[in-house]
């Protein structure tokens, strides 16, 4: 796929609405424009290689905070 640090999980991350401010051109799925929807509205998403969840927050906390995404 490619070298670390070449950009795979920045594009994953903006296609799935968690990078919110692309400095330039659309982000497009299934021919529609999704750039400025929030993430839950994209119906797209990705299970990171790496713990996604804070540690600081209870298991409840974190399931609260992503459904607010």
């Amino acid at each position: 796929m490619g070298r670390t640090g070449c950009g795979k999980t920045t594009i994953l991350e903006a296609i799935c609405g968690l990078r919110p401010h692309v400095i330039s051109g659309t982000i497009r799925l299934n021919d529609s424009d999704v750039t400025h929807l929030k993430p839950a509205e994209r119906g797209i998403g990705y299970v990171p290689q790496d713990s996604a969840l804070f540690e600081t927050m209870s298991i409840f906390e974190n399931v609260a905070f992503a459904l607010r995404l």
